[in-house]
């Protein structure tokens, strides 16, 4: 499961502050929009749209779709593991790298 990196709790709602830079192409396109959806207020809508999508992806992330004939094959590997390979076995006396930490 991805986690944000170095959270800390007790700031996570304090104000922060983005800039961004864009054409005015762009901009004109956003401002219509937010005028229709977020009263006219265009940093608004621009963070309302860039949070939907970041959930999304994180849910995206967090989720595993499975065709019928592939998730009765993951169930029975789960129920009927296979007997790990000698590389397997050699892998896990290993310590862990330090690039990788246990999320609980």
């Amino acid at each position: 499961m991805y986690r944000l990196k170095d959270r800390d709790s007790q700031r996570d709602n304090e104000p922060d502050r983005i800039n961004m830079r864009t054409t005015v192409k762009v901009k004109r396109m956003l401002q219509e929009a937010a005028n229709i959806d977020s009263h006219g207020d265009l940093s608004a809508f621009i963070l309302k749209c860039a949070e939907e999508r970041a959930a999304a992806m994180m849910r995206e992330l967090e989720e595993t779709e499975l065709r019928a004939e592939d998730r009765e094959r993951f169930y029975a590997f789960l129920l009927n593991p296979p007997e790990p390979s000698q590389a397997l076995i050699e892998l896990f006396a290993q310590p862990p790298s330090e690039q990788f930490r246990v999320v609980h």
